[in-house]
């Protein structure tokens, strides 16, 4: 393969201006969902898919900085991940803190977001 060849493939990739937080769900969650949705028992598997939330790489990439924001923002991924199985909201917990956060999620920070491909953002 020569130089060309490998230029036409990496031509549309870019690095995003974000960084991406990776969450994952641990068993507390799926032990809160199975109780309010009984009916329908759901498995580790079910849920363990991750949601992956951009910030904007102004917060930069360095693991304290990423800690401190989210310490300001865990409610904000926390009641998105319940809304996302589960919309009834009088369902959710009282008094949802950042150690109830560790809890019941998994998490990962990224500083390297790829996008390959040229194409615009839709927000929905």
């Amino acid at each position: 393969m020569n130089q060309n060849q490998i230029f036409d493939y990496i031509e549309d990739i870019g690095v995003l201006n974000r960084l991406a937080i990776i969450v994952r769900a641990k068993q507390l969650f799926l032990t809160w969902l199975n109780t309010i949705q009984s009916e329908d028992p759901l498995e580790f598997k079910d849920v363990n898919e991750p949601n992956i939330y951009l910030i904007n790489s102004k917060d930069n990439g360095k693991e304290a900085s990423l800690n401190k924001w989210l310490k300001k923002n865990y409610k904000k991924i926390f009641y998105n991940q319940l809304f996302s199985w589960h919309t009834e909201l009088a369902d959710y917990p009282q008094n949802v803190d950042f150690k109830m956060f560790n809890e019941w999620f998994d998490y990962e920070f990224s500083d390297s977001v790829i996008e390959i491909g040229k194409s615009d953002f839709e927000i929905y």
